[in-house]
C-alpha cells in the first residue's frame, strides 16, 4: 500500500495545503500557484489538518504564522508534525510579514521547514520565485504537468455534440485544462476516429456552457462502454482554459472540505510543547482511498504525453496560461454517478 501511494505521488505530484491564508497571501501566492497547475488547497481551520494529512501523508503544508494563533502555538504545532513518525514525509513551510527577528530565528534554526520560510514584509515577488524553486525541488508536480479532476459525483459536468438532427450526450470522466476523458456507449464508437476534430463540442461545467474544438487522441474499450481521450486544440482560448482550471480548483476544494467535515478534529493542546509519545492511537482517522480506474489513469498519461505539442506553455512553468478566480470553500452534496450517454433528437434550430 505504501509503495502504491509513493508511486502515485511520483506520477501525480503532491497536495499543497495553505493553512489560514490571508486575502493578500491568497492573491499573491495561492492563485498564482493554481495558475501554474499546482494542486492547491486552502484550510481555514487548522484543526482539520491532522486528519487530512493522515489521508495524504506525502503532502506539502504552508502555515500563515500571522493568523489565528500566537507564534509560540504555531511553533509547537509545526514541531509536533515534524517529529511525529506518521508525518515524516510531510514537508512544512511558513509565511510571515509580522514576526520579530528573534521569533524568526527560532523558527528557522529550530525547525526543519523543508518547504521554506518566507518573510514577505517587502512584498511577494522574491518569495514567489524562491517558492517555485522549492516546490520544484520537492517534486510537487510529480511527472504530470496539469491538475486533473475525476468527475465522478460532480453533477454539474456534461458534454454533448450535434450531428445532423441528433444530439449525442457523453459522460465527463475526468478533465484538465488541456483535455478530458468522455465515456460513450460502444455503439457510438463508429462515429469517432482517432486524430479527427470534433468542432464546437458543448461542455457544461458548473453554471456555464462552453464550446470548444477537441481532437480525439485515443479511444479505449472499458467494458460495456468506451473512453474517448480528447485534447483541446491549440486554438483554444486562454479564457476557456482559465475557466476550466478555476472550475477544477473549486470542485476539488469543495470535495476536500466535505471530506474534512467528516473526519475527527485535532484536539491537541499546542499552547505547550507536545510530546509525540503521548499521541493516542484513537486519533488515527485514516480511511481507505479509492484507486482510479486503470483506463482513466492510462488516458491521463496519454494526455500528459501529448501536451507539449498541443498546448502553448507558460513562460514561468509548465502550466497553461491564464488567471482564475479565488475558489471558495463550500459544501457540495454528492450525487450518484451520471447515467450512461444517450442519443437524443436535437431541437430544430
Amino acid at each position: 500500500m505504501e509503495d502504491n501511494q509513493a508511486q502515485k505521488v511520483e506520477i501525480y505530484g503532491k497536495k499543497v495545503f495553505f493553512v489560514c491564508a490571508t486575502f493578500t497571501l491568497n492573491t499573491n501566492i495561492v492563485l498564482r500557484l493554481m495558475e501554474q497547475e499546482y494542486e492547491i488547497y486552502k484550510i481555514d481551520q487548522y484543526r482539520q489538518l491532522k486528519s487530512l494529512l493522515i489521508l495524504n501523508p506525502q503532502s506539502i503544508v504552508y502555515i500563515n504564522l500571522d493568523s489565528q494563533n500566537t507564534p509560540n502555538v504555531w511553533y509547537n504545532f509545526i514541531q509536533y508534525f515534524e517529529t511525529e513518525p506518521r508525518f515524516k514525509d510531510v514537508k512544512f513551510g511558513a509565511f510571515t510579514s509580522k514576526l520579530k527577528p528573534a521569533e524568526k530565528d527560532r523558527f528557522t534554526k529550530s525547525l526543519r521547514l523543508e518547504a521554506g520560510f518566507y518573510s514577505v514584509e517587502k512584498g511577494f515577488g522574491e518569495a514567489m520565485g524562491d517558492l517555485m524553486v522549492r516546490l520544484e525541488d520537492l517534486k510537487a508536480k510529480g511527472m504530470r504537468k496539469f491538475v486533473r479532476m475525476n468527475c465522478q459525483g460532480v453533477r454539474s459536468t456534461e458534454a454533448f455534440f450535434l450531428r445532423g438532427n441528433m444530439m449525442y450526450k457523453m459522460e465527463v470522466v475526468d478533465i484538465s485544462s488541456i483535455g478530458m476523458g468522455l465515456k460513450i456507449p460502444l455503439k457510438y464508437c463508429q462515429l469517432f476516429r482517432i486524430n479527427t476534430v470534433i468542432p464546437g463540442l458543448n461542455l457544461v461545467l458548473g453554471s456555464k456552457q462552453l464550446k470548444v474544438n477537441a481532437k480525439i487522441f485515443g479511444i479505449k474499450n472499458i467494458g460495456d462502454a468506451a473512453l474517448l481521450i480528447m485534447i483541446f486544440t491549440p486554438d483554444t482560448e486562454d479564457s476557456f482554459r482559465s475557466y476550466v482550471r478555476s472550475f477544477i480548483c473549486e470542485e476539488m476544494q469543495k470535495k476536500l472540505i466535505n471530506q474534512a467535515l467528516s473526519l475527527n478534529w485535532d484536539k491537541t493542546d499546542y499552547t505547550t510543547q507536545v510530546e509525540v509519545e503521548e499521541e493516542k492511537s484513537s486519533d488515527d482517522t485514516s480511511h481507505p482511498t479509492s484507486n482510479e480506474s486503470e483506463a482513466t489513469s492510462e488516458a491521463a498519461e496519454m494526455l500528459e504525453k501529448s501536451s507539449d505539442e498541443n498546448v502553448p506553455q507558460n513562460d514561468q512553468d509548465d502550466g497553461a496560461e491564464g488567471s482564475q478566480d479565488a475558489p471558495e470553500a463550500s459544501q457540495n452534496d454528492s450525487e450518484e454517478e451520471p447515467a450512461p450517454s444517450e442519443e437524443t433528437p436535437a431541437d430544430n434550430q
